[in-house]
């Protein structure tokens, strides 16, 4: 299965060295049984919509409206990509 990991934010600097930041440890939580790869949405780095199985949003410290906009690029494809069953 592979997931696009979503990263509209990044953990306080001084626990990353400890905790990494929050693609990782999402992509940790999957283990093995997950291929995950991180995008940093915050540079404007968005996965292609094609070749997922699944998306997920990692924590930020941006408010609710920030992150709306920032994830904004996303919507088109989100909309028009048809639910597939398993």
């Amino acid at each position: 299965m592979r997931i696009a990991i979503l990263e509209p934010g990044a953990p306080p600097r001084d626990l990353q060295p400890r905790f990494g930041r929050y693609g990782q440890m999402v992509a940790a939580l999957f283990g093995e049984a997950v291929e995950g790869e991180v995008f940093d949405v915050r540079r404007g780095v968005y996965p292609d919509p094609g070749p997922w199985d699944g998306f997920v949003i990692t924590g930020s410290a941006a408010g609710a409206t920030t992150l709306i906009h920032g994830l904004r690029p996303l919507r088109p494809g989100c909309r028009t990509r048809p639910a597939r069953r398993r």
